[in-house]
């Protein structure tokens, strides 16, 4: 049984992602570039960040962090793989085939950071967690099953899966390097300082492309910066909490509850109807997460 305060964090980070997801996909049907998106996502966040560590008179952590070579190491390699590669490639693929599609194919990542954190971690990659993963990922398939949009181009469709694909490739190798941070750091300096790193890696393109910003609209910006805030923020810093209390694998599986929250917050919301199919996902992403940590 892993650590519950870890589970739940982990739990919360997904909620959190789940509902970001909302407000990049409506914000990326009207502005098309997912690198300026990305920017976009990271003022609000970092602010509402640094406000929770001075609640918790943990700034200091950040400054004391920022002075380890081991932990930026992997922090710039971490930050690199899931915030620049992962993000891109993942809102990308919500762009081109919704996020019905493209958020379940980002998900898939889980059984990598399995073998990995067996691997490089030395973590415990027993059956229970191999098996729960799996029936987990069928569920997220499940919830996704039949929703293809159908005016999509197959080049476009096609260039959507793909970069799905790639999303969770980068989202594995992300998650075991973020493991490796916060080991060395606390959570929220992890969480504040990759936030520091991704502006700066973005800042340059944004900079390239700034007449293309003329083209964006006020909506989609607030829709932007508040999924930001939502997702990249408090969501970020709750899954790193739980990461480090849990270990990658487990922390990898409850993320894919995120899907289940999308449908769960379309219901309450939206006042969506959820299909026989997508009941069942549900059911097998909260048995195959409950198989994994317990």
């Amino acid at each position: 049984m892993v650590n519950t305060l870890g589970a739940i964090m982990a739990f919360l980070g997904a909620f959190c992602w789940a509902l970001a997801s909302i407000f990049y996909r409506k914000a990326l049907v009207k502005f098309a570039d997912p690198l300026i998106i990305s920017m976009l996502r990271i003022p609000l966040a970092i602010t509402v960040l640094i406000l929770v560590a001075l609640l918790n008179h943990k700034l200091i952590h950040v400054i004391k962090t920022l002075r380890n070579p081991y932990f930026m190491l992997f922090l710039l390699l971490a930050t690199i793989l899931m915030n620049i590669f992962g993000d891109t490639l993942y809102l990308l693929a919500i762009r081109n085939v919704g996020v019905a599609i493209g958020f379940p194919l980002s998900t898939m990542y889980p059984l990598l950071v399995a073998i990995l954190a067996t691997v490089i971690l030395g973590e415990e990659c027993g059956i229970r967690l191999v098996l729960g993963t799996v029936i987990a990922i069928a569920g997220v398939w499940l919830l996704s099953k039949n929703k293809r949009d159908l005016n999509t181009s197959t080049s476009r469709f096609l260039v959507g899966i793909m970069a799905g694909v790639g999303a969770a490739l980068s989202f594995s190798l992300g998650i075991i390097f973020f493991r490796i941070t916060v080991t060395e750091a606390d959570p929220i300096a992890t969480a504040i300082i990759k936030l520091i790193l991704l502006f700066i890696m973005l800042l340059p393109y944004v900079l390239f492309k700034h007449d293309s910003i003329k083209n964006l609209d006020t909506k989609t910006a607030k829709l932007t910066i508040i999924g930001g805030a939502i997702g990249l923020g408090i969501g970020d810093w709750l899954f790193y909490i739980g990461l480090s209390k849990i270990g990658a694998g487990p922390a990898a599986t409850i993320a894919v509850s995120s899907p289940m929250f999308s449908v769960l917050l379309a219901m309450s919301i939206l006042r969506e109807k959820v299909s026989i199919t997508q009941f069942v996902g549900v059911i097998m992403i909260v048995a195959g997460i409950l198989l994994s940590i317990y």
